[in-house]
């Protein structure tokens, strides 16, 4: 199935009041709308990247290296329902929590001046089972250290806190590991569908991207050539799969 093309307007500034309009933060799965979208968002450690999630097809918003190792490695976890990432704090309650701890609500620079606005968290994680879990994704522990950064990590896990749901911190170095599993998937969810299939390298993608197939993605790059030296059955299932195609043909 050939994917259609995003197009995209990099260099936007979007107000809180327009996101509102638009709806975003809102839904799950494929209908959900990411506070902040990647070609909005400026950050000198870039990283800023636009994915496709395998199973909804909707395109995640991630906005740094670390997000986005962070996001391959939960979307791929079986547990895991859905994702969304940026997602909206209710501004009325990080507001009250400023106000409660006696500290300043942050705010950004707008056609009316500084204004509070309207805080996010990296990723809101949604289980099978019904619990939900939020990730916020950070380059190293200088956060430790940086007061800005404290205070914004202090309101974001008092809020999720009130909610009853358990607010983590992960930094690269939690994530480095695991630098081979993100790889991995990354060429995997390039198939996520059957009809995406053409070759015996394609349907390893798929089945790796379905949970379909057992194979060691954490230690080191796959070598397809040898998994399909090794593997009579997957050559078998490949010529099965040709002729079932050939005869719906």
């Amino acid at each position: 199935m050939k994917q259609k093309k995003r197009e995209y307007f990099y260099g936007r500034t979007v107000s809180d009041e327009t996101k509102k309009k638009e709806h975003r933060g809102e839904g799950t799965g494929a209908e959900y709308r990411p506070w902040i979208r990647a070609q909005e968002f400026n950050s000198n450690q870039g990283g800023a990247t636009i994915v496709i999630d395998p199973y909804n097809k909707r395109d995640v918003h991630l906005l740094s290296t670390g997000e986005v190792m962070a996001w391959y490695i939960l979307r791929y976890d079986p547990s895991v329902a859905d994702i969304r990432e940026q997602f909206p704090l209710n501004i009325d309650i990080t507001k009250k929590i400023c106000e409660e701890y006696g500290i300043d609500h942050p705010r950004k620079n707008s056609q009316k001046g500084y204004q509070e606005s309207v805080m996010t968290s990296d990723l809101l994680v949604d289980f099978a089972d019904g619990s939900e879990k939020v990730y916020s994704i950070k380059y190293n522990n200088s956060y430790l250290v940086d007061e800005s950064a404290k205070k914004n990590l202090f309101i974001e896990k008092m809020y999720w806190n009130k909610k009853g749901i358990e607010f983590i911190i992960v930094t690269r170095e939690d994530l480095e590991p695991m630098r081979a599993l993100v790889a991995n998937l990354r060429n995997a969810f390039y198939i996520t569908d059957i009809e995406q299939i053409h070759d015996i390298y394609s349907l390893i993608q798929y089945k790796i991207t379905h949970h379909m197939m057992d194979v060691d993605l954490m230690n080191g790059m796959l070598d397809l050539d040898q998994i399909i030296r090794e593997n009579t059955a997957l050559k078998n299932e490949y010529a099965a799969f040709l002729k079932e195609m050939k005869n719906n043909g």
